[in-house]
């Protein structure tokens, strides 16, 4: 399995390219935040790992497009585009189109050119389906250290969503998160030493990961862990996400809103 993440892996300047504002870092925040909330605001059903399956159909459909920064559309259509192709791969009932723009979209998209989106995606993805994100390695290595309770899984999960603004993580592979992920809830919920957890991890590049455990230790520091007495109250965890939209760049005739 992890032999097959590369096959969703972005493009080697993709994170340079955020770094150095070739691609507007400011649009893609604002546009992950929207697609975050809107789960909330549907009452979808599965909204704990959805933001980041979202940020995964997001980030790899645009990295290798939009040069030009006033090209605000770009981002959006591709964030609703996704939003829109995950709703009907998890959820019994999905919003209309039109109603799915509603949440702050700056933007207004017809249904045709959201549609157009969507197909265009999964025919590059030959219509596969089967995503490649943490959450597809994160139960894996945490059975390695046997640590696979609903507290741990529920804090990985939050964990992995806290990564989804940083571009900092797009220079992993989400096998290495997922691996740091566990290493570093088995030293907060005080189960494994740091060194110990590593030694029941395999099949990933230990230093890198030893890199990405500093990286979540980071992001992680002003939030509150989780109470060991809690172990079993939590909900059961989620399945893993579907769906990843492969590379792609949309190109549309008009910068305008209400594009068709």
């Amino acid at each position: 399995m992890v032999e097959k993440e590369e096959e969703h892996l972005p493009r080697d300047d993709y994170l340079f390219r955020l770094r150095n504002g070739d691609l507007d870092l400011d649009m893609r925040t604002q546009s992950l935040q929207w697609i975050r909330k809107v789960p909330s605001h549907f009452s979808f059903l599965f909204k704990n790992h959805l933001p980041t399956v979202f940020f995964f159909l997001f980030d790899l459909n645009i990295r290798c497009g939009q040069k030009d920064k006033k090209k605000k559309w770009m981002f959006q259509l591709s964030a609703v585009g996704s939003l829109s192709l995950a709703a009907k791969l998890e959820e019994v009932q999905v919003p209309s189109l039109l109603d799915l723009q509603m949440g702050g979209s700056e933007f207004v998209f017809e249904a045709k050119t959201i549609r157009r989106m969507e197909t265009m995606v999964m025919s590059t993805l030959k219509w596969r389906i089967k995503s490649s994100t943490p959450y597809d390695y994160v139960h894996y290595f945490l059975n390695n250290i046997n640590l696979d309770d609903d507290i741990a899984i529920d804090r990985s999960v939050e964990i992995i969503s806290h990564t989804i603004e940083d571009i900092e993580f797009l220079e992993f592979r989400p096998s290495e998160i997922a691996a740091a992920v566990a290493i570093y809830v088995a030293g907060e919920l005080q189960e494994y030493d740091k060194d110990n957890a590593f030694s029941s991890i395999t099949e990933v590049d230990k230093v890198r990961v030893d890199r990405c455990v500093v990286l979540i230790g980071n992001i992680s520091s002003a939030q509150t862990p989780p109470n060991r007495m809690d172990r079993g109250a939590s909900s059961a965890p989620p399945e893993s996400p579907n769906g990843v939209l492969e590379t792609t760049s949309f190109s549309h005739e008009s910068d305008e809103s209400g594009v068709g």
